[in-house]
């Protein structure tokens, strides 16, 4: 006998003791398995793709203006009017002015305006000596174009009313209404911010 006759006859009889498998059912648990694979891939992609969307959504806007951003500078935050004219300023007021002169207020003045809205007023030694004290509890208002104040014991019930331009160190005013003589000599000199 061969041996290409043997091997087949061994096959054979082989063959026949294998129990027939039933393909149909083996080929619907990998379609099934197959299927369920695919779900949890889609599901995950559609996952993913609502997180990219939501982060988007959230993040996009800050991220584009941080981007839009670079490369230049951010305008600081501007000063109220207040802060912005705030400071200590020196007043010279000369002999010569007859104003000055009359109302004992010739000499070198320091006029402190905070931030918050008060006015302190260091004077002169001789105002001092001819009013008795140093004008106190004073406070001013500033919109952008008046400048309002009570400054002055004399004229404390009547407030001042003034425009004013700030040019570098330099505040100047112009009256708009104001009765009290103190106030137009100390407010028609140029304040030099020192």
């Amino acid at each position: 006998m061969s041996l290409d006759r043997e091997l087949r006859e061994s096959l054979l009889e082989s063959a026949s003791d294998v129990q027939d498998r039933d393909v149909d059912t083996a080929l619907s648990f990998v379609r099934v398995g197959a299927r369920r694979r695919r779900r949890i891939r889609r599901a995950m992609a559609v996952t993913g793709a609502l997180a990219v969307a939501v982060a988007a959504i959230l993040v996009g806007p800050r991220a584009l203006d941080a981007l839009r951003g670079l490369g230049r500078s951010q305008p600081a935050e501007q000063p109220t009017l207040t802060e912005l004219v705030a400071g200590t300023y020196m007043v010279t007021l000369p002999r010569s002015d007859p104003e000055a002169e009359a109302t004992s207020m010739t000499g070198t003045w320091t006029v402190r305006l905070s931030p918050e809205g008060t006015l302190e007023v260091a004077p002169p030694p001789g105002f001092i000596e001819a009013v008795g004290a140093a004008p106190s509890g004073n406070v001013y208002t500033l919109s952008r174009n008046a400048f309002r104040t009570n400054v002055f014991d004399a004229c404390a019930d009547a407030v001042g009313s003034y425009r004013w331009e700030l040019s570098g160190d330099r505040l100047t005013f112009s009256v708009r209404d104001d009765a009290c003589a103190e106030r137009l000599v100390l407010f028609g000199a140029v304040w030099v911010r020192g």
